[in-house]
C-alpha cells in the first residue's frame, strides 16, 4: 500500500490506510458469511439470532473492497472501484424498493437458497431495510469519492456518518438488548455482524479523504483539530459504556431507574470534566510543541532551500572562513574544478592550490597572493576578474570570471568571504567566434555581387555594401523620409516609387516580405538601370521588428538579353507557326513530339493534341523506320549534329505522305543533347512528278529518236532565220548609231551657228580696233602706251574666242566610261554655249541651284540633253511668239534622288501627243525643222546611259521636263 501514499503527510497516510483496513475487514466479514451460505452451513435460527443474508454478504464484500481501493488510490484502479461498487449499489437499491413497494424482483435467492418459513423472516434470504439502505448509501458515497470534487466529498462523508449511525443503532440494540433497534422484521431487522460491518464501511468513507470536507477539522494540526481529535473518542465511547453499566446495575437490582439516571448524569459530568481538563492541559503543550515543530521545520526548510539554491546555482560559489581558511564549495563549483565532495583538496586554500593553476588572460602565471581567495581573505572586493584556470592533473583549461565580497561581523571584524565563479569559456569562445563571424560576414557582404542594405528598426540605412554603392552610384545613409532621394519606377506600370513604398520601408513599417520586385532606377550618376528588389523584416523572439535587410540585384544586362531572347523566341514562334513547311521539336526520351506547327498537322491530318500524344515511329512507314531511327539514336547520343532523309509518313486516312526531313540537334547549357528540331517538307507531289517525269522520259526518249531527223531539218531552217535576224539587228544597230551621229551633227550644226553668232561681235570689235590703230597713226597720235592698250583689248577678244572654241571642243569630246561629275557646273557650261541665241530671242533663262548635285555618268551626253531641252523650249517660245519668253532650270534633291527640271512658259504640249514625244522620228515640226530623234536620244542617254529617268508634264504656264538620277 505504501508506494501509492508516499506523496501524502504521515498523518494522512495513516488515516487513509486505516480507511483501507476498515474496508478490508468489512469485506472479509462479508466473504466469510458468503462462503458459509454457499456451503449451506449458515441459516436463520431464531428471533434473536438474525444472520447476514447472501445478498448482504455479497454487497459487504464488494463495498469493502471498493472502499479499500478508493482509500489507497492505486494507479489505474479507480475504474475497478466503480466496477465493484456498481453491482452492490444496484442490489441494495432493488432490495430497498422491494421493502418499500412490497414486491419481489426475484433477486433474493440468486446467490444462495433459504427455505421459506424461517423464524423472523417474512421473505426468505432478503436483507433487512437497514442493510439495503446502508449499502445503497455506501455505493453512492464511493462514486462521489471517485469524482474527486469538494462538494462530492462532503456528501460522501455525510453518507459515511449515516452508515456509522445505522450500524451503531443495531450495535446498541444488541448491546442494550433493545429488540426494536435490530429485530423489527420490516423496519430494523439486521444481523449483528452487519452492524459492525456498516460501522467499518462508514469509518472507511470518512477516513478515505481525511484532509477534505468535514474530516479536515479533525485532521488539522491546529489546536482546534487537536481538541476535536481528543474529544471524539470519549464522546462516542463513554456514553455507550456508562449506559451499559447503568443498565447492568438495574438488571441485577442494585438501584432503581431514578437513581440510575442520576448516577449516569453524575458520572458523565465527572468523567467529562476530567477529560476536558486533561485535553486543555495537553492542548497547551501541543500548541507549544506544534509551534516549536513549525519553527524547526521552517528553519530546516529554509536551510534546505538555501542549500538547494546554492547547490543549484548556475554559478560556482565558495564560502571562505577567514579564521580557519576553510572553504565550502557548492555543487557547481566542485564541477567547475573537477573536485569530489569528500576530497581533502577542497577543504582549505593550501590544499586547493596544489591542484589548480591560475594565469592571467595574457598567459602569465598568477602569484598566490593575487588569487581571488587570498584577495577576499584580505578584505578586497572583486568585480569580474577573468583568469585562465588549468587543472594540473588533467588537460582542460577554461576561462572563469570571479566576483567576491568580504563579510564583517557586528564589530567590523572580517568574518567570512563569498566568492562566485562563472565559466565564461563558451562566452569567450562565442565572442571570438562572433568576431570572426562578423569579419567573415563583412567580407561576404562586401564581396557579394548583389547590393545588400542593412536597415535599423526606425528605418535608417545602417550599412550598404560595395555592390549596392556601385549599383546606385552612392548610398546616402538616410531615414525613411530621405528615401525620396532614391529614384525608381515600377517596370510593370511605370509608377514612381514613393519613399515609404521602397522594400526596406515596407518591411519596417508593414512587416512585409518582398521578393524579386522588378524596378527601374536612376542612379546618382544619372544612369538608368533595372534591378530586382527584395526585402525581409528581422524579428526578435517576441515577433517584434528590430530591423530589415534589403537586396538589390542589377539585371540590366539580363533584361536586355531576356528582351532579345523574347524577341528571338517570338520571331521563331512566328516563323514556326506561319511556316509553309512542317516544323516540330522531338524529345529523345520517348521519341514524342514536344511541339508541332499547323502546317505539319495539316500535312498528316492530325490535330496538335493527337500529334503530341503519338511517337514519330508510330506514324512512319515500317519500311522507312530504320532509315530515320539509326541517325536519331546517334543524335540522341550526341554523335550527330544534323541529318537529312526522305521517308514516308502515314496520313490519318491511311495514305502515305512523302516528306523530306532536315533535323538539327539542340543541346542544353551542359552540352548534352536536349531535343531535335525537324523541318518537314511535303514532297509527295514532287515524288509523283518525278514518277511521271520518269515515265515521260521513257516516252520522250522514244519521241526524241523519232523527232531527231525533223529537228535537224528545223535546225537548219532556224539557222538561216537566225542569220537573217542577226543581219536585221546589225542593220538596226547601225541605223541607231546613224541617228546618234545625226543628232550630234545636228547639235554640232547648232553649236557652229552659236559659235558663229558669238564670234561675230568680237570680230566686229577686232575690226574696229584695227581701223582705230590706222586712224590714230595717220593723225600722228600713235604712241607706245596707246598701242599697249589696244593690244590688250585685242588679246582679250582673242582669249574669249579661244574659250568658245574650247567649250565647243569639250562638248564634242567622246567619253568611254561613266565618271562622277558636277551637275551644277555642267548645266552652267551648257547654258553659256547657248547665250547668243537666247539673247537674240530675248529669252529670260534662270537657273535655281537649290542643292549641289554630283552624279555618275557621261557629262557631255548630259550636257547634250540639257542643250536639246533648252533648244526645244526656245523653239516653242519662238513659234508661239510668247511676249515674255522664260525658261527656268531648277537643280535640287528630292529625298534620295538628284533632280533637274527644265520648264518654259510656251503653253505646254498638246495632251494628245504628250505620250508619243519620246518616240523616234516623231516631231511636230516640218521635215525642214526637225528629225524627231532629239527627245528619243535624250531619254536613251538618261535612262540607259546613266540609269536615270526622263519625264515630262504640263504645268499652268508650259511644259516641264524632269530628269532624275539615283543617289
Amino acid at each position: 500500500m505504501a508506494p501509492y501514499l508516499n506523496h501524502l503527510q504521515p498523518t494522512e497516510q495513516h488515516l487513509r490506510r486505516g480507511a483501507a483496513l476498515s474496508g478490508i475487514v468489512a469485506a472479509l466479514i462479508g466473504a466469510i458469511h458468503l462462503v458459509f451460505w454457499l456451503s449451506g452451513l449458515l441459516t436463520s435460527s431464531g428471533l434473536h439470532h438474525f444472520v447476514m443474508k447472501t445478498n448482504a454478504s455479497l454487497c459487504l464484500l464488494l463495498c469493502g473492497l471498493a472502499v479499500a481501493i478508493v482509500a489507497e488510490e492505486p494507479r489505474g484502479a479507480r475504474g475497478l472501484a466503480a466496477v465493484l461498487a456498481a453491482p452492490a449499489t444496484v442490489i441494495a437499491a432493488l432490495t430497498l424498493l422491494e421493502h418499500l413497494l412490497d414486491v419481489d424482483f426475484g433477486i433474493d435467492q440468486l446467490v444462495a437458497y433459504e427455505q421459506p418459513g424461517a423464524l423472523g423472516v417474512l421473505h426468505p434470504n432478503r436483507m433487512g431495510p437497514p442493510g439495503a439502505t446502508a449499502f445503497t448509501l455506501c455505493g453512492i458515497g464511493i462514486f462521489l469519492l471517485l469524482q474527486g470534487k469538494s462538494v462530492a466529498t462532503q456528501v460522501a462523508q455525510l453518507l459515511g456518518g449515516v452508515l456509522c449511525l445505522l450500524g451503531l443503532m443495531g450495535f446498541l440494540g444488541y448491546l442494550y438488548r433493545v429488540e426494536g433497534l435490530y429485530a423489527a422484521p420490516r423496519v430494523t431487522g439486521i444481523a449483528w455482524p452487519t452492524t459492525l460491518s456498516l460501522i467499518l464501511l462508514g469509518i472507511g468513507l470518512l477516513l478515505a479523504r481525511p484532509r477534505d470536507a468535514f474530516m479536515a477539522v479533525f485532521t488539522s494540526p491546529t489546536p482546534g483539530g487537536f481538541v476535536s481529535r481528543a474529544l471524539l473518542l470519549p464522546a462516542v465511547t463513554l456514553p455507550i459504556l456508562l449506559g451499559w453499566l447503568v443498565l447492568t446495575g438495574e438488571a441485577y437490582g442494585l438501584y432503581g431507574i431514578t437513581f440510575s439516571i442520576s448516577l449516569l448524569m453524575l458520572s458523565w459530568i465527572v468523567i467529562f470534566s476530567v477529560i476536558v481538563y486533561q485535553i486543555g492541559k495537553r492542548a497547551e503543550i501541543h500548541v507549544q510543541a506544534v509551534e516549536g515543530q513549525k519553527a524547526r521545520e521552517a528553519l530546516r526548510q529554509s536551510e534546505e532551500k538555501l542549500r538547494d539554491i546554492i547547490d543549484n546555482m548556475a554559478e560556482g560559489l565558495i564560502v571562505i572562513d577567514v579564521e580557519t581558511a576553510g572553504l565550502y564549495w557548492n555543487r557547481r563549483a566542485l564541477e567547475m574544478y573537477d573536485f569530489e565532495e569528500e576530497s581533502d583538496e577542497i577543504k582549505t586554500f593550501e590544499s586547493a592550490v596544489r591542484t589548480i593553476e591560475l594565469r592571467t588572460m595574457e598567459g602569465e602565471l598568477l602569484p598566490l597572493e593575487q588569487w581571488p581567495v587570498r584577495r577576499i581573505m584580505r578584505g578586497e572586493e572583486l568585480h569580474d576578474v577573468e583568469l585562465l584556470v588549468r587543472h594540473r592533473e588533467r588537460t582542460w583549461q577554461r576561462i572563469y570570471s570571479y566576483r567576491g565580497t568580504a563579510i564583517h561581523d557586528a564589530q567590523g571584524k572580517l568574518h567570512m568571504g563569498v566568492l562566485t565563479i562563472r565559466d565564461i569559456t563558451i562566452k569567450r569562445q562565442a565572442q571570438e567566434a562572433l568576431r570572426e563571424s562578423e569579419e567573415l560576414l563583412s567580407t561576404v557582404l562586401e564581396t557579394l555581387p548583389v547590393g545588400v542594405w542593412v536597415i535599423t528598426a526606425s528605418g535608417d540605412i545602417l550599412h550598404a555594401n560595395r555592390a549596392a554603392e556601385e549599383i546606385w552610384g552612392g548610398a546616402p545613409k538616410v531615414g525613411i523620409a530621405g528615401y525620396e532621394r532614391y529614384k525608381g519606377w515600377r517596370t510593370d506600370s511605370g509608377e514612381a516609387i514613393a519613399a515609404e513604398e521602397w522594400g526596406g520601408a515596407r518591411a519596417i513599417l508593414k512587416g512585409e516580405t518582398i521578393l524579386n520586385e522588378e524596378v527601374e532606377i536612376e542612379a546618382f550618376d544619372g544612369s538608368r538601370k533595372v534591378i530586382l528588389l527584395s526585402a525581409v523584416p528581422i524579428r526578435n523572439d517576441k515577433g517584434e521588428i528590430t530591423g530589415a535587410v534589403a537586396v538589390n540585384q542589377e539585371i540590366t544586362v539580363r533584361k536586355r538579353i531576356e528582351n532579345a531572347l523574347r524577341e528571338s523566341e517570338e520571331k521563331f514562334r512566328a516563323v514556326f507557326e506561319q511556316a509553309a513547311v512542317g516544323m516540330g521539336r522531338v524529345s529523345f526520351d520517348d521519341a514524342r513530339w514536344i511541339d508541332v506547327n499547323a502546317a505539319f498537322c495539316n500535312m498528316l491530318g492530325y490535330s496538335r493534341e493527337e500529334m503530341l500524344a503519338t511517337p514519330w515511329p508510330d506514324i512512319t512507314h515500317p519500311d522507312d523506320l530504320d532509315l530515320d531511327l539509326v541517325p536519331f539514336r546517334k543524335m540522341a547520343a550526341g554523335e550527330l549534329n544534323s541529318y537529312s532523309i526522305e521517308k514516308r509518313f502515314i496520313h490519318k486516312t491511311g495514305e502515305y505522305v512523302c516528306a523530306r526531313l532536315t533535323l538539327s540537334l539542340v543541346r542544353d547549357f551542359g552540352g548534352r543533347p536536349k531535343f531535335e528540331v525537324a523541318i518537314i517538307e511535303d514532297i509527295t507531289r514532287r515524288k509523283e512528278a518525278e514518277e511521271a517525269l520518269r515515265k515521260a522520259k521513257d516516252e520522250l526518249e522514244l519521241r526524241v529518236r523519232e523527232r531527231t531527223a525533223e529537228l535537224e531539218q528545223a535546225y537548219l531552217a532556224l539557222q538561216r532565220e537566225t542569220d537573217q535576224r542577226l543581219a536585221a539587228v546589225e542593220d538596226l544597230r547601225e541605223k541607231e548609231q546613224l541617228l546618234v551621229r545625226q543628232s550630234r551633227l545636228a547639235a554640232m550644226g547648232e553649236m557652229l551657228a552659236n559659235i558663229a553668232h558669238q564670234w561675230r561681235q568680237p570680230l566686229n570689235v577686232l575690226g574696229l580696233v584695227v581701223q582705230q590703230l590706222q586712224l590714230t597713226y595717220e593723225l600722228g597720235q600713235f604712241s607706245g602706251e596707246f598701242l599697249k592698250g589696244e593690244v590688250g583689248r585685242v588679246m582679250a577678244l582673242i582669249q574669249h574666242m579661244s574659250n568658245t572654241i574650247n567649250d565647243f571642243k569639250d562638248f564634242l569630246k567622246e567619253e568611254k566610261e561613266p565618271q562622277p561629275f558636277d551637275v551644277n557646273s555642267a548645266v552652267d557650261a551648257t547654258v553659256k554655249l547657248l547665250e547668243a541665241p537666247l539673247k537674240a530671242l530675248r529669252v529670260d533663262l534662270r537657273i535655281e541651284e537649290v542643292d549641289k548635285l554630283v552624279v555618275t555618268g557621261h557629262r557631255n551626253e548630259f550636257s547634250h540633253v540639257i542643250m536639246n531641252l533648252v533648244n526645244n523650249a526656245t523653239e516653242a517660245l519662238r513659234e508661239r511668239a510668247v511676249a515674255t519668253p522664260r525658261i527656268s532650270i531648277r537643280i535640287f534633291r528630292d529625298g534620295e534622288k538628284s533632280v533637274i527640271t527644265v520648264a518654259d512658259n510656251a503653253g505646254g504640249i498638246p495632251e494628245e501627243i504628250l505620250p508619243r514625244i519620246f518616240e523616234p522620228y516623231f516631231t511636230t515640226k516640218g521635215p525642214e525643222k526637225g528629225t524627231g530623234i532629239g527627245l528619243y536620244m535624250s531619254r536613251n542617254i538618261i535612262e540607259k546611259g546613266a540609269g536615270g529617268q526622263l519625264s515630262v508634264r504640263n504645268t499652268e504656264e508650259g511644259a516641264e521636263f524632269r530628269i532624275e538620277f539615283p543617289g
